[in-house]
């Protein structure tokens, strides 16, 4: 249950839709090129979250 949690909280951001139609309002020239980006630091937080929570998973054991 917690391992869901942290993903779920860690942001999970596939497609960054509201960025993206901000920087399309705003009048960006390469409105999508933020995705790659976004997907890189979804990637880092949901691999840390997992991370911290595997290490207290196995030191708290009961």
């Amino acid at each position: 249950m917690i391992t869901f949690l942290v993903v779920n909280t860690s942001g999970v951001t596939i497609v960054p839709t509201t960025i993206i139609s901000l920087r399309m309002m705003y009048g960006s020239s390469e409105p999508t090129k933020i995705v790659l980006a976004c997907l890189i630091s979804t990637v880092c937080s949901t691999m840390g979250g997992i991370i911290v929570d595997r290490f207290f998973a196995r030191r708290y054991k009961h």
